[in-house]
């Protein structure tokens, strides 16, 4: 079985798709964290930049489906 990429628990941004109809580099991104205290969080930055970005609580992987 593979491991999902996203999930992995090494806490890098990972990419969503790249836009090329967009200036260069322009991308957005997604990084599963875990905390201290066991809790899993989802973090989204849509264009790369911050402009739009977002974070969960999550239990599993949105990828996936792995329960975290």
């Amino acid at each position: 079985m593979n491991e999902c990429k996203y999930c992995i628990g090494t806490g890098e941004q990972r990419p969503l798709f790249l836009d090329s109809s967009l200036r260069m580099g322009t991308k957005s991104i997604v990084q599963i964290t875990e905390e201290i205290d066991g809790s899993h969080w989802l973090d989204i930055d849509l264009w790369g930049d911050a402009n739009v970005g977002a974070e969960f609580g999550i239990n599993y992987c949105p990828m996936c489906g792995r329960k975290l």
